[in-house]
């Protein structure tokens, strides 16, 4: 008995395989880049790095990821001395009490109670 289904054949199911470009899960994509998957996700939603999304999976072409690091590379200055060029995010200053009252009325009921 012949098969007659519509079902592709082994074969066909390999070629067809191989023309599908070989996409990175995020972990992966974070490891090739040596960084934390935080801050990849960083990278996605404030810097714009390219991602396809195939249903919930989201997923990197090399490729693409290629480009986007040599136009960043390309658009970024120099840096004069690594450390400068190393941000860790805006550091706030310590935090200040108000000074107190000359009058001694900061502890008082504003209501005047």
């Amino acid at each position: 008995m012949s098969n007659t289904s519509h079902e592709p054949q082994p074969q066909a199911l390999h070629e067809a395989a191989s023309d599908v470009p070989q996409l990175l899960t995020l972990q992966q994509t974070a490891e090739q880049l040596q960084i934390s998957r935080a801050t990849l996700y960083r990278l996605i939603r404030k810097e714009g790095l390219p991602v396809q999304h195939l249903g919930r999976a989201v997923r990197v072409w090399p490729p693409a990821l290629s480009a986007w690091l040599q136009q960043r590379q390309q658009h970024q200055a120099p840096c004069q001395s690594p450390p400068p060029c190393i941000s860790r995010g805006k550091r706030r200053a310590p935090r200040q009490r108000p000074p107190a009252s000359p009058h001694g009325w900061e502890n008082q009921d504003p209501r005047g109670m």
